[in-house]
Order: structure tokens, then C-alpha cells, then sequence
């Protein structure tokens, strides 16, 4: 079983899928400037602007511009310096051009209107940031008593947590699970978000809380592990 591609069953398959390269052989009646397909048919017009180039033959490595195409034959702006053989095998690429521009007015993102300028950075990517960061670890103070983990800042734009993994880790005799809570005050239950022994919970990218964190265990001395910039 042969695996080769004709020159014309791949230009067909192109031509069906609306692709940008066409492939196939000069077939008779060509011309230097008037290249017959020898068995794909491309759709009238679909490469004027394109870049026939001759791939096999005496005219290898020769290329022109593509100035009209019918549904048979290409013409070129100039000629070639010889006739194409027939079955000599060539290739069109055309120039695909792909602009983005941000609109004036994007309904709204996060309920914040958008404009243009507003979506610039989207268009260019976020910028990196970099910087130190700041300890946050720690330990409980009183078993079952909420206390702060960090305070508001409004410049925060990253957060680690960890709740050690193992009783040793975590300074106690038994590992046990972490709570921590964004503004109002951590319990050892819903809506504070539990950490077991093991888990980590980041914050960072479009994402993060400028807003006070506060932590809870159940255990007096139950350790854990905090990274903010």
C-alpha cells in the first residue's frame, strides 16, 4: 500500500478546505505567464496576490505573482524565463493578513464598562510582576480563636497558603485541617475555606483580594506556611 500524495489529490483537498496553499502540476497549454492547472480546479480569483513557485522542473525555484486566476490557470505579473514542462510540480501561497483591533465600547467585564484603552493590556499581555515576598507564616495563638493571617493591602497581587502536611509540620500532635477567611472572621466551618493537611491555596493573576485574611485552628501552636507580594 502506497502512502504518496499526488500533486493533484493534495491541491484538491486544499481546495475543498479553503486553505491558503494550492499545489499542483502545469498541465499543457501553459505559458510562461499562463500556468493550466493539471487537475485541480481553483476557485476563480482565490489566490490573486499569492506567490506561484515552481518546485520540480527546469524552472525550479522560480517564483511570480499571481495577477488573476479562473477556475483552470493561473496568470503571473511576469514571465517565467522558460515554459513549464507538463507534470512540472508548483506551489501558491498566498498572504494571509490578520489584524486585531480593540473596540471603542466591550459591554462590560467583571460589571466594569470597557473601552479600547481599557483593553490594551489584554491585547499586549499582562505584565510580569516581580518583586519581594513578604513572610506571612505563623502559627494559632489560641486553639479555635480567629486571628490575622494578613492585613488589607491594596497593592497585593499574589498569596500562598499551606497547611503543613504531617503533625510535625504543623508543630501539634495530630495533623489537622486549616481555615482561613477573606474579611470577616475564620471558623472552623463553611463559608471559611478549609485547607487540609497537605493543601495549598494560591491567589494570583486577574484574580486577587486586597481584603484582610484571617486563619483558624483548632489546635494552640498548629503552624502554617504564607507567601504575599
Amino acid at each position: 500500500m502506497s502512502n504518496t500524495i499526488q500533486s493533484g489529490d493534495l491541491c484538491q483537498l486544499l481546495g475543498r478546505m479553503g486553505g491558503a496553499a494550492f499545489f499542483d502540476d502545469a498541465a499543457t497549454g501553459s505559458t510562461a505567464t499562463s500556468i493550466v492547472c493539471a487537475s485541480a480546479k481553483p476557485v476563480a480569483g482565490s489566490y490573486v496576490g499569492g506567490m506561484l513557485r515552481f518546485i520540480t522542473g527546469a524552472l525550479a525555484g522560480q517564483e511570480q505573482q499571481v495577477t488573476a486566476n479562473t477556475s483552470a490557470a493561473f496568470t503571473v505579473a511576469s514571465a517565467f524565463t522558460a515554459v513549464p514542462g507538463v507534470g512540472d510540480v508548483f506551489i501558491i501561497i498566498q498572504k494571509i493578513e490578520v489584524q486585531v483591533t480593540a473596540p471603542e465600547n466591550i459591554a462590560q467585564v467583571g460589571g466594569v464598562a470597557q473601552t479600547g484603552a481599557d483593553w490594551t493590556p489584554l491585547l499586549q499581555g499582562a505584565a510580569v510582576k516581580q518583586g519581594t515576598l513578604t513572610d506571612r507564616s505563623g502559627s494559632i495563638t489560641t486553639g479555635g480563636a480567629a486571628q490575622t493571617l494578613a492585613a488589607v493591602n491594596a497593592s497585593r497581587h499574589y498569596l500562598l497558603i499551606q497547611n503543613p502536611l504531617s503533625a510535625t509540620t504543623q508543630g501539634i500532635a495530630t495533623a489537622e485541617s486549616l481555615f482561613f477567611n477573606f474579611t470577616a472572621t475564620s471558623v472552623e466551618s463553611e463559608p471559611s475555606i478549609e485547607l487540609a493537611p497537605g493543601d495549598i491555596f494560591t491567589m494570583e493573576g486577574s484574580a486577587i483580594s486586597t481584603e484582610l485574611i484571617s486563619v483558624v485552628a483548632a489546635t494552640t501552636g498548629h503552624k502554617w506556611a504564607a507567601k504575599e507580594m
